[in-house]
């Protein structure tokens, strides 16, 4: 419903934002559906959140545009729908090319419909001329046959269907000649010249000079052809200049419209920007300069490689002790061992060291595998507090200093293994 604080809260709780209803719908194509975004002019950041589903489709193999396009069945909606796609558009734009947002455009839902074809069938002009900027194809047939194209021309010829039918409805009378002002009767009243007005007057003064001093004023006419080019032609002009008053009407409410819609956008964007540069100063306010932050992270990241190499070091000496001890075991055996004579023992024996050798190599690899996931270990033991206080605790039993604890663990393991092995037990 448009509230972005509760949008955030649930993302830290855990949310998923990838999840859908049972219609296969995800939170963005249900955001769509209301306009309560476009109230509060909060749907860039909601498309930021996320934009990683616009791509998605539901159940029915729709886009989020499909559903964008779907809302302007209702009037209401319009200037919602198109807030909506032109933020998706523009923040599609950022990173993918232009093939790739008309693609998006083109997908077909199980009806065969594009949101081209639907924003045309639903006569949303604005709406589809957005999605023909963005490369929308206007000729994919839908599973009826129809293409937008088709869509947008019948609307086009019902809109100036209505058009001439409002004219001949505003003409309440036949065609009239011209007054003394020079004003037609076919003339709309903000053309008409008002005798009454000082600037009438001039106009009127200066329609009067016009008739008496110029040569190039028409007369009138005697001959029946003459009159009747007269009668057909002034009427026919005066309606297209109609038409193209009220086409400049038109086009001039559109653009005041979007330069509207655009200012809103651009509040909305500097808003986000605002909010995001006093989280950024909130942020080097705790952690000082970028500059001291980077310098800080590079030394955390510096002790975290000493340490990590010296425990390495410790794990070694501590396991060369345990392999030397091993390897003295196998040697003492080895000595007792009789050596083969004959071609098929020495082959046997061969063969079952090139198996050991195999095998040692493969426990070599496992070795050091475990010692880097030990190593691993360690690093998320030593950020909880328990491990801090067993340091505290080694270093006064001990007496030295805490940081040297680390180094020392590996002796500490080998003398209480000692302590602990059979042969003490047995002397004690």
């Amino acid at each position: 419903m448009g509230d972005l604080t509760v949008v955030e809260l649930l993302l830290k709780a855990g949310a998923d934002f990838n999840m859908t209803n049972k219609r296969g719908e995800t939170p963005l194509m249900r955001a769509v559906l209301f306009t309560n975004n476009y109230d509060r002019k909060a749907f860039p950041r909601l498309v930021t959140i996320l934009r990683s589903t616009i791509g998605c489709i539901d159940s029915f193999a729709s886009t989020v545009f499909h559903h964008i396009a779907a809302t302007t069945c209702s009037r209401n909606k319009l200037l919602a729908a198109k807030y909506y796609c032109n933020v998706i558009l523009l923040k599609l734009s950022e990173t993918e090319p232009q093939g790739e947002i008309g693609s998006l455009l083109d997908r077909q839902d199980m009806e065969g419909n594009t949101a081209l074809t639907i924003a045309a069938k639903n006569s949303a002009r604005k709406l589809v001329q957005m999605m023909l900027a963005y490369h929308g194809s206007p000729d994919i047939p839908n599973m009826e046959g129809h293409t937008a194209d088709e869509y947008i021309v019948l609307y086009e010829r019902d809109r100036r269907s209505m058009a001439q039918q409002n004219r001949q409805l505003a003409s309440s009378s036949p065609i009239q000649g011209y007054d003394g002002y020079g004003n037609s009767s076919q003339l709309p009243a903000s053309f008409r010249l008002n005798p009454g007005s000082s600037q009438g007057n001039a106009t009127v003064a200066a329609v009067k000079y016009a008739l008496n001093h110029s040569a190039s004023v028409p007369q009138p006419h005697v001959s029946e052809a003459a009159m009747q080019a007269t009668q057909k032609f002034i009427p026919l002009m005066a309606e297209k200049l109609e038409d193209l008053a009220s086409a400049y009407d038109m086009e001039l409410r559109e653009k005041e419209e979007d330069l509207l819609q655009a200012r809103e956008l651009l509040a909305s964007v500097n808003a986000d920007l605002e909010a995001t540069r006093a989280q950024y100063e909130a942020l080097l306010a705790t952690v000082g300069s970028e500059a001291q932050f980077e310098s800080d992270l590079q030394n955390a990241r510096e002790t975290f490689r000493l340490q990590s190499e010296t425990l390495r070091k410790a794990i070694e000496r501590n396991q060369y002790f345990e392999l030397a001890r091993l390897i003295r075991d196998e040697e003492g055996k080895a000595v007792f061992k009789t050596k083969p004579t004959s071609a098929a023992g020495l082959e046997k024996e061969q063969r079952e060291q090139f198996e050991n050798a195999k095998q040692l190599v493969k426990a070599q690899y496992g070795r050091n595998q475990l010692v880097e996931k030990i190593i691993e270990l360690y690093a998320l033991a030593g950020i909880g507090s328990r491990m801090n206080d067993y340091r505290k605790l080694i270093s006064l039993a001990l007496k030295v200093q805490m940081d040297e604890v680390d180094g020392l663990i590996p002796d500490i393991l080998r003398n209480l293994q000692t302590e602990d092995s059979p042969s003490n037990m047995t002397e004690s």
